[in-house]
């Protein structure tokens, strides 16, 4: 499987109740950093940590979101990451005893920088380019969403650029949120060469209200403060069929 990469923008949307206004599209770039910052709500108080991707509180107040808006509670363009010591409030681990391959590359991203789930290898003598993904792998990447100025009842959408190449029907690229009164729930899967060629395509998936209200409810806490909502991007690859043993030409 070849992921080149997973999330190049990763933004979340919140789109105020009403019809008409500035609903989110299938895919809204991030907005302009000289009026808003990453991780800043266009139009509400600063929330959450820089761990979260927000800056500190802002000096002044901004007014609440009216209906039809569109506003930005998370946004990374990546474009200020590195890796491994500056990646923001990322985290990525390995669940498949191999080696812990995530991390922030410039090699086939969309823009720039991206997050990659694959290495290159030279010793991968059967690949195209000698990069890509091993077999066997599980791989997680996470970050977290503040919740705690998302009104009731307003869609919450996640977008990101991504391209995906690895073997079809059986590795596969997972986008799950967590449910706190359950598990990781999928919310979109990729296999394939996802989009067709050698370009980046454009996602948004508006994330089950139910699961958002639980966490902005202090997901169980008997203080009911809101707490960030977790997401992830995970990549899974099967016993074979992979750059590593040349017998798929893919990039993860």
């Amino acid at each position: 499987m070849r992921r080149s990469a997973a999330a190049l923008l990763s933004t979340l949307l919140v789109t105020a109740l009403g019809v008409g206004g500035a609903a989110a599209s299938s895919y809204v770039s991030a907005p302009p950093a000289a009026t808003v910052p990453p991780g800043v709500a266009r139009t509400q108080i600063p929330e959450g940590s820089p761990a979260f991707g927000a800056p500190a509180r802002a000096g002044r107040s901004m007014r609440t979101a009216t209906v039809g808006e569109t506003v930005w509670v998370f946004v990374d363009s990546l474009e200020t990451r590195t890796s491994p010591n500056n990646e923001g409030g990322w985290t990525h681990y390995d669940a498949s005893a191999k080696p812990t391959v995530w991390h922030i590359d410039t090699f086939l991203g969309c823009q720039n920088h991206s997050w990659w789930c694959g290495i290159i290898d030279s010793s991968w003598t059967f690949d195209t380019n000698r990069a890509g993904y091993d077999n066997d792998w599980t791989q997680n990447l996470e970050n977290r969403f503040p919740t705690g100025s998302i009104p009731v009842g307003t869609p919450v959408t996640l977008g990101f650029k991504h391209r995906f190449n690895a073997e079809p029907a059986y590795d596969f690229g997972h986008v799950e949120i967590l449910d706190p009164n359950s598990d990781w729930i999928e919310i979109a899967s990729f296999t394939g060469q996802v989009p067709a060629g050698n370009f980046c395509d454009s996602v948004s998936i508006t994330l089950p209200d139910s699961i958002v209200a639980a966490w902005r409810s202090g997901a169980g806490d008997p203080s009911g403060t809101p707490l960030p909502m977790p997401f992830r991007f995970r990549f899974t690859s099967d016993v074979g069929y992979s750059s590593a043993d040349g017998l798929y030409d893919g990039d993860g």
